[in-house]
């Protein structure tokens, strides 16, 4: 990438054009599809039980756009010597993986099936209540706060990398600024979240 010269300038503000057209799509399609309004608009089609599993497609969709069609700007802000530095490759792998799984085994712990929207379907088809019901007015508090873990994996996944190049810190920026604005977790939430917590480590211990 560079910014000098007509023809570079034109291809530079192209590709910021594309990538930040397809961040704003995801964005939207998290945004828009999570509205109390087209979740009312799924009640009054009867279409309630798969309003979960059309949000999972629908962004599924959209993430696999924004891979598709990425523009990488590989000019770099800053980058580590992985290859030359054994350890400091080990750390990242071991600190982006112990993320993902803090982020994978979240999202297991506040119910996976209800969150792809599996459970509201077979829930249906047996003749019982919507699992959301059935949870702890907590829980539920918390889930319409934040839908899925974990900020600071992601915000870390984002942010904590050897080679962070042009591409990658406009995503770093944007995804992080979405993610403050999107997420309501407030101390009621870390609250209930700490109970559960001290009520895990009491179960596990005996």
């Amino acid at each position: 990438m560079s910014i000098t010269g007509g023809g570079a300038d034109v291809d530079l503000v192209w590709a910021l054009l594309v990538d930040m057209s397809l961040l704003c799509t995801f964005m939207l399609q998290h945004t828009v599809m999570a509205r109390p309004v087209i979740k009312g608009l799924y009640n009054k089609l009867g279409l309630s039980i798969v309003e979960r599993s059309v949000y999972n497609l629908t962004a599924s969709l959209a993430l696999q756009l924004l891979i598709q069609h990425w523009v990488a700007l590989r000019d770099p802000v800053w980058r580590i010597n992985t290859v030359e530095h054994n350890a400091c490759w080990w750390m990242f792998a071991i600190s982006h993986g112990y993320c993902w799984a803090t982020i994978y085994l979240g999202s297991l712990t506040m119910d996976l099936s209800e969150l792809l929207g599996i459970k509201q379907v077979y829930y249906y088809l047996n003749g019982w209540e919507d699992p959301l019901t059935l949870k702890s007015s907590e829980l539920q508090r918390l889930i319409s706060h934040q839908r899925h873990p974990s900020f600071v994996s992601f915000f870390f996944i984002f942010w904590v990398h050897p080679y962070m190049s042009v591409d990658r810190l406009i995503m770093a920026v944007i995804m992080t600024l979405y993610m403050v604005c999107a997420w309501k977790v407030d101390d009621i939430d870390f609250e209930y979240q700490e109970r559960q917590f001290e009520r895990k480590e009491i179960e596990l211990s005996h």
